[in-house]
């Protein structure tokens, strides 16, 4: 019952998350979130119900009959979903709640980036204020955070200045940075390394089967490999230390 609760919560919100994802879009071309982007007509408000809305509109223009949703049915089932997981490893804590909204914000950071090849600042923000509150409840551990803070965006930022931004965007730097005061330094090391491996792997292989540009955005992958190390970093770090 409490899963269920928690699955439904995380739909909501996914919800909310990709309508302020699509409204972040659409803001930078210039289009009205709530009207069609091909016809300009006002879309149904029902399409904006969670899960249903989808079965009812099919995610098309009852104008046009073309697809116009910014956002799918999969981004709010997966945000459900990954709620239910953060309340499997945190229960009901403010973990679970500080985690909770951070993983939303990363899913909404996946969407944006790969729609504009940008992260809005306003998440970051959040993701700034979420590793402060964090860091007040863990003030004992609070050089882990401050380092954390530092420890990818300061290298990442001097090769983006050395490379003029052909190597990475300023809004990966400042995610690096945001999310490591949340994190700690362990965790947005190991996440960075992970965003890399599973970049190289899933770009490469999105380019053959979609002839996409070869154009990389990286915040998705940042975004997987932050979600991954929040859930399992330690045990991953404590595996490969007990290697050497």
């Amino acid at each position: 019952m409490v899963y269920s609760v928690v699955l439904l919560v995380g739909v909501i919100l996914g919800t909310l998350m990709q309508l302020s994802a699509s409204v972040c879009c659409r803001d930078r071309e210039h289009i009205n979130v709530f009207r069609c982007e091909n016809c300009n007509e006002k879309l149904d408000a029902r399409g904006f119900i969670p899960v249903i809305g989808y079965g009812i509109t099919k995610g098309r223009c009852s104008t046009c009959n073309k697809n116009t949703i910014s956002f799918s049915i999969v981004d709010e089932v997966l945000s459900g979903i990954c709620l239910v997981i953060l309340y499997i490893q945190f229960g009901m804590s403010v973990e679970f709640i500080i985690y909770s909204l951070f993983t939303l914000v990363l899913i909404a950071i996946t969407y944006v980036d790969f729609k504009i090849y940008e992260i809005p600042i306003i998440f970051n923000i959040i993701i700034c204020i979420l590793g402060i509150f964090n860091g007040i409840i863990n003030l004992s551990d609070w050089k882990e955070y401050v380092i954390g803070f530092f420890a990818m965006s300061l290298p990442i930022y001097l090769l983006i200045q050395i490379t003029g931004g052909r190597a990475m965007g300023g809004g990966d730097a400042k995610l690096l940075a945001t999310a490591g005061l949340l994190l700690g330094w362990k965790l947005i090391i190991l996440s960075f390394f992970l965003a890399c491996i599973l970049g190289a792997i899933i770009h490469s292989i999105r380019i053959k089967l979609s002839n996409e540009s070869h154009e990389l955005a990286f915040g998705p992958y940042l975004a997987l490999g932050m979600f991954i190390a929040l859930m399992w970093g330690d045990g991953m770090i404590g595996w490969y230390l007990s290697l050497i």
